[in-house]
């Protein structure tokens, strides 16, 4: 497992630093950032965002500075001098499944650098570009990605081969901002348009038939693909009180929504789902049996909460919990204890 610390040396300037421990919390803590005759690591704050190779022998850090926020290569051993591969936000990080390359999406430009061992090569820039998007999305097999691309003047949602990269089939109109999502078997993607503040319309494109049709509609704000790809976990906006969000599993081919919870989300978990398309590789909030999902906040009994003449009765203080929730709906939320972010294992 991968974790952040500030190491402060002889009255020096707090500096971020890198550490690789095993999960079972046996051998010793590894630091991979941080040089000690220059008392520099990986920046004066906190990592934005760090997500493994899939193979786990690099990691990707994006982190702020003295020269703005910039992403760089760590070996997930010590004693490797970290790579530096962007500079400059928005950026946004995506390693393909077989960790041989990475996509760079750094202000409207989309990158793709291939990655050799401890080694980055030059990156080759995908089309045009747009802001409408934040990460693209990888297909399983590492050979194609998901992203929005201007397209004679106009957005549009597209899949472009690894092999060719200026070129783009376009698979659906693109919208002011736009989400993708490929699914794990590799044979839909998800795209969640808006045309400005929350996403309107949720549709899958089908590769084999080749179509884009609308599942869900209404305001939502994020979605996350179940492991066996029958399913998405979605985010919406509660309306029964402000600020609370539902917690809904879409079933994909018969579009039918099962509501889990109304909750108060935590501000990291919050975090997280207003990025959840970069989140989705490092934070995985589903079970592998795709079964339930864990979440973090205050989860609300509705029929307790508010009173009969419309007045509510909340908790009286603020104390996030780490919730499983069943997707078949059966069950009731299970607290599983205090805390403010959750992953799931792979395993």
């Amino acid at each position: 497992m991968l974790f952040s610390s500030y190491v402060n040396f002889n009255g020096a300037a707090a500096q971020g630093a890198l550490h690789r421990a095993d999960a079972d919390g046996n051998g010793e803590i590894v630091t991979l950032a941080f040089d000690n005759a220059s008392r520099s690591g990986i920046g004066p704050t906190a990592p934005h965002f760090s997500s493994w190779s899939p193979n786990g022998e690099r990691i990707a850090v994006t982190t702020g500075g003295q020269f703005g926020i910039g992403t760089m290569l760590v070996g997930s051993f010590s004693g490797e001098a970290p790579d530096g591969i962007a500079l400059g936000a928005p950026l946004y990080v995506n390693w393909a499944p077989d960790a041989r390359s990475l996509l760079v999406h750094q202000d409207a430009g989309l990158h793709l650098i291939p990655v050799d061992g401890v080694i980055s090569g030059a990156a080759k820039t995908v089309g045009i570009g747009s802001i409408s998007f934040n990460s693209a999305s990888w297909a399983p097999n590492s050979q194609s990605f998901a992203h929005v691309e201007s397209i004679s003047g106009n957005l549009a949602v597209v899949i472009t081969k690894t092999s060719d990269v200026d070129m783009h089939q376009t698979i659906g109109k693109g919208d002011r901002l736009v989400r993708v999502g490929w699914s794990p078997d590799g044979r839909q993607i998800a795209i969640a348009k808006s045309s400005g503040g929350l996403f309107h319309t949720l549709s899958i494109y089908d590769l084999a038939e080749d179509v884009e049709r609308i599942i869900h509609e209404g305001p939502l704000n994020a979605f996350w693909w179940s492991p066996d790809s029958s399913k998405l976990a979605i985010v919406e906006e509660a309306t029964e009180i402000e600020f609370t969000h539902n917690w809904s599993v879409l079933d994909v081919d018969p579009g039918d929504v099962t509501l889990l919870a109304t909750y108060f989300a935590s501000d990291q978990f919050l975090f997280v789902q207003d990025f959840f398309d970069q989140y989705v590789e490092s934070h995985n909030i589903w079970s592998p049996d795709s079964s339930m999902i864990v979440i973090s906040g205050i989860v609300l009994d509705l029929e307790k909460v508010i009173k009969p003449n419309g007045d509510l009765n909340l908790p009286p203080e603020f104390d996030p919990r780490i919730w499983v929730l069943d997707v078949s709906g059966d069950t009731d939320p299970v607290s599983v204890g205090r805390g403010t972010l959750a992953t799931w294992s792979a395993q």
